[in-house]
């Protein structure tokens, strides 16, 4: 028994300094922690791709040990040089250098990792953890945030997540990174008079909610807020007109390309309804209009 407690002693220590390794073959800055101002992008000057990488995704939250466990396999088995591996900067890496919570993973030290819904389509989660005292502690946190985001968002039951970054490698081929940096948003409240297609942007609030920016043009100024526990503010101030400041929920449907396909439903003051469509393009909003300005 003790010759095998000191085994596997011997085995965990070799995969950390494993991950090291991986994370520190790069030319790494100084590294900062998770912070709800502008992160220092310039803290993971470069990651790594691979010529082949499996998909590590963790059907359900009973499959998350079993996922760390393929990926401690594979970092064992990664080749440090030679045509199977590959250099990457951060701003060709969309969904990282983009999204708010990819702009965090870039700026925390190692151990951390970044976890999607799979399939994202329908999936809707994107989560950065890090800490814990090596990879697998960090893989397991964001897995777990990722499967809680799922269930807050009461997505399918067939839903999983995907772990697309662990430490500098990138766990998914660079076309899988892709990100909007403005999509398509629809605010529709015929008793209020608003039939609109804008385009949307999105940042975190201080307390690490989603902050969503309609790009209106200089007459009017419509923001909202998306809160994790599915609560949801919106204020639309329109030149001439009373501002309007409504509240009710929101509920993510999935992803299209990184960014959430998001839907609001907000009252105001005297009971006009509003519905807000983040994400949709124009084909999938003409096919399906009818059921997304009805949803419940």
């Amino acid at each position: 028994m003790t010759e095998v407690l000191r085994h596997e002693k011997t085995r965990a220590v070799r995969q950390r300094l494993r991950w090291r390794l991986v994370a520190t073959l790069m030319s790494l800055s100084a590294c900062t922690s998770i912070t709800n101002s502008e992160p220092k992008l310039n803290v993971q000057r470069q990651l790594l791709t691979f010529r082949t990488v499996p998909d590590f995704v963790a059907a359900n939250a009973g499959e998350i040990g079993a996922t760390i466990e393929a990926l401690n396999r594979f970092a064992a088995r990664i080749p440090l040089r030679g045509r199977e591996i590959r250099k990457a900067m951060p701003a060709q890496v969309a969904l990282l250098h983009g999204s708010p919570d990819g702009r965090a993973y870039l700026s925390v030290p190692d151990p951390r990792a970044f976890v999607i819904g799979a399939p994202p389509a329908i999936c809707p989660a994107r989560v950065t953890a890090a800490g814990g005292k090596d990879q697998s502690d960090a893989t397991g946190a964001a897995l777990r945030g990722c499967f809680d985001a799922l269930a807050a968002a009461k997505a399918p039951d067939d839903c999983g997540c995907r772990v697309m970054a662990a430490g500098a490698a990138l766990l998914a081929p660079l076309p899988d990174f892709a990100y909007a940096p403005g999509v398509s948003g629809w605010v529709v409240a015929p008793t209020l008079d608003l039939d609109l297609h804008l385009a949307v942007r999105e940042g975190t609030s201080p307390e690490g909610d989603r902050k969503l920016t309609f790009l209106t043009g200089p007459g009017a100024d419509i923001r909202a807020l998306l809160r994790r526990d599915g609560t949801a503010t919106m204020t639309v101030r329109r030149r001439g007109l009373p501002d309007l400041a409504l509240a009710g929920i929101h509920r993510p449907e999935g992803l299209r390309r990184g960014r959430f396909a998001d839907r609001l439903r907000l009252t105001d003051a005297d009971g006009h309804e509003t519905v807000a469509l983040i994400g949709y393009e124009p084909v999938e909003y003409a096919i399906r209009r009818k059921e997304l300005l009805g949803w419940r």
